[in-house]
């Protein structure tokens, strides 16, 4: 169920709270006559305690995501305003671009920004390079939120 790994990939992001796929999870129960036993898993012990089981016992895991899919994601739930949340997605990007391909303007923008050696340098780079990415973004992130209707994200802003 490719469904419930894009949820889970949003819930490690930090996108879904627990709570709120507990919720829809306990909706596609509701509506199954005989639901997948890892959903009702995941219903009672949270995905928390169901991804540190072994494989063979719940076999559903996040899909690994490419840099610039997590960036997209990242940047779709950015609050931009909040000097906290950037200098977080700043310290997470400018670390995890390392030996991406330079092909990629998102990659470019995160060389870029690490480049910079001051912190305020850092985000009113942020602030002036990062509105035109945003369309590319967006359209990568709605792949995943389409993938997953009903589900409540947390802190889904429009940079």
């Amino acid at each position: 169920m490719k469904t419930l790994s894009i949820a889970l990939s949003l819930w490690k992001l930090g996108l879904v709270s627990s709570e709120e796929l507990i919720v829809w999870i306990d909706a596609h129960i509701g509506v199954s006559d005989n639901p997948d036993e890892a959903l009702v898993q995941l219903s009672l012990d949270g995905p928390g305690a169901c991804l540190k089981r072994p494989f063979y016992e719940f076999p559903f895991r996040p899909i690994e995501l490419t840099f610039t899919e997590e960036f997209s994601l990242r940047v779709s739930a950015l609050n931009i305003q909040s000097k906290f949340e950037v200098i977080n997605f700043i310290k997470w990007a400018t670390i995890k671009c390392m030996g991406e391909n330079l092909d990629d303007a998102i990659v470019i923008f995160c060389y870029q920004l690490e480049d910079f050696c001051t912190l305020e340098a850092q985000v009113a780079f942020l602030h002036d390079e990062l509105p035109p990415l945003i369309p590319r973004s967006m359209s990568i992130s709605h792949f995943f939120y389409a993938s997953v209707p009903g589900l409540k994200l947390q802190n889904e802003h429009t940079v």
